[in-house]
């Protein structure tokens, strides 16, 4: 390997882990972002447990069988909920 691709290499390699560290260090930022609240037809239930609270729309009211649906990140669930 040639001294001029054994430089191009080391280059690379520093900037993908310095994407990789920055990546790291900022993770939280890219998690969540929250919507503002939606209007929409469907019953709604909250759970709480321990502080934190979860708002859940019912779909299959009276029904046996549920499926549970978590959104991506930041996706409000009710925007699916029209095609069920």
């Amino acid at each position: 390997m040639s001294k001029r691709n054994k430089k191009r290499l080391m280059f690379y390699l520093a900037m993908y882990l310095l994407v990789g560290l920055l990546l790291f260090v900022f993770q939280r930022s890219f998690l969540y972002f929250p919507t503002a609240r939606i209007d929409h037809p469907y019953d709604q239930l909250v759970f709480e447990n321990g502080g934190e609270s979860i708002e859940v729309i019912v779909l299959n009211k009276n029904k046996e069988k549920a499926i549970i649906y978590f959104g991506g990140n930041g996706e409000p669930v009710v925007y699916n909920a029209y095609a069920v």
